[in-house]
């Protein structure tokens, strides 16, 4: 049983890393054409924090979400942006630590990360030294850069050792803004 959960383990790992070059291949070759459709931002929020509550559940980790008063309606690649928020808010889970607070604007109350860290952070397989102990590739904010540069947005880090990290993803809310970068 031991060795059969330890080829598993490895298995799921290879298959996480195979599906992530993948995606990043295709992203890379610019020829990804954005399946575009107007939706709620607040309830694809809700759907990515439901998926993720286990995960921060067993952490004892408290994830909370200030809901803005009025629907936001957004123009995008529903799909690509859920694995956006879904890969920003799993990491925040990773680098939190037991019994933290992930406050979606998207903050964390994790681990935090240097300026030469922050530096490298988008670039493929990079993982913090001190990270290493955490599942993962190193592919998934490669990834989340990809998909928001393909909106024409912008994703910027805010972050301090031992305080916490806040990302702040700014995304064009109406289709005309970012059409120029699509193959119609």
């Amino acid at each position: 049983v031991k060795y059969a959960n330890i080829i598993l383990y490895n298995s799921k790992r290879l298959s996480s890393l195979a599906k992530n070059m993948l995606q990043l291949t295709l992203l890379d070759r610019e020829e990804i054409e954005l399946e575009i459709s107007t939706y709620s931002l607040v309830e694809q929020m809700n759907r990515v924090i439901s998926t993720q509550e286990n995960q921060a559940m067993e952490k004892n980790i408290e994830i909370e979400f200030q809901v803005p008063k009025k629907d936001i309606v957004i123009d995008g690649d529903e799909q690509r942006l859920e694995q956006v928020w879904t890969n920003i808010v799993s990491n925040a889970i990773k680098y939190t630590n037991d019994g933290g607070l992930i406050t979606i604007s998207i903050e964390d109350t994790g681990i935090g990360m240097s300026k030469e860290v922050v530096s490298h952070i988008f670039e493929r397989f990079y993982r913090e030294d001190k990270a290493r102990n955490v599942e993962g590739n190193g592919l998934g904010l490669a990834i989340v850069k990809s998909i928001i540069d393909l909106h024409n947005g912008k994703i910027d880090i805010l972050s301090q050792v031992d305080v916490g990290t806040v990302f702040i993803v700014k995304l064009p809310i109406e289709k005309q803004k970012f059409m120029n970068r699509l193959k119609l």
